[in-house]
């Protein structure tokens, strides 16, 4: 399977490849989105990227893989915002906010990955394991570590670390995922979803999550 990264073999131009493999990525996150596994078919994302079949098989193999591929692209994406967030970052409320907003930003831009991570989930095939494993672990145990510190010195309140990560990780979700019940409850998709809609989202959950972290004596 070819990396799209790759350098030119076959007298092909790396550049070419490289803009038709990622056609291929976005096709098929758009295609999984709103078909899911089962019954998105690759000649479907094919015609989507404006690429032949072969090309689909040449840089990623099978559906499966191309699958575990738009997760991974993604979920990457996300890994390096929140690792860089969390160099720059120090004190924990910090490190909670930028989280947030690197999370929340990533499903803001792709509309499609929360329905396709509920697809991923519930199928619990281990090819996605392996991607939520690689990617996705690794930030949730930063944090998680990071919550823990912060808990032994005293300057957050004693919560459950990982039970936390889950809500901030639910509540960010839970907005995209349930997109046409937020947008019966708000009244219109304007409403809902429009950048101030969305960016209002964003710091209710922090404000939230902060909240809930801070000692109970410094409550409101």
């Amino acid at each position: 399977m070819e990396r799209f990264e790759d350098v030119e073999s076959n007298g092909r131009r790396p550049g070419k490849r490289k803009d038709t493999a990622a056609r291929i990525l976005l096709a098929a996150e758009r295609v999984f989105g709103e078909r899911g596994f089962r019954g998105a078919r690759t000649r479907d994302i094919a015609a989507a990227a404006r690429a032949n079949l072969s090309a689909i098989h040449y840089h990623f193999g099978s559906k499966e893989d191309l699958y575990g591929a738009v997760l991974r692209e993604r979920f990457g994406e996300l890994r390096r915002a929140v690792d860089a967030a969390l160099q720059r970052e120090k004190e924990p409320a910090a490190r909670v906010h930028a989280f947030v907003d690197a999370h929340f930003d990533m499903i803001a831009s792709h509309p499609d990955m929360p329905r396709i991570m509920v697809d991923a989930v519930l199928r619990n095939e281990p090819a996605v394991r392996a991607v939520v494993r690689d990617t996705i672990r690794p930030i949730f145990d930063a944090l998680v570590a990071t919550l823990a510190d912060s808990i032994e010195s005293r300057k957050i309140r004693p919560v459950d670390p990982r039970q936390t990560m889950i809500s901030a990780i639910g509540m960010n979700a839970i907005y995209f995922v349930a997109r046409a019940l937020v947008e019966e409850l708000f009244g219109s998709e304007n409403e809902a979803y429009s950048p101030a809609a969305v960016a209002a989202r964003k710091e209710h959950v922090v404000d939230l999550l902060l909240l809930g972290l801070l000692p109970r004596e410094q409550l409101p």
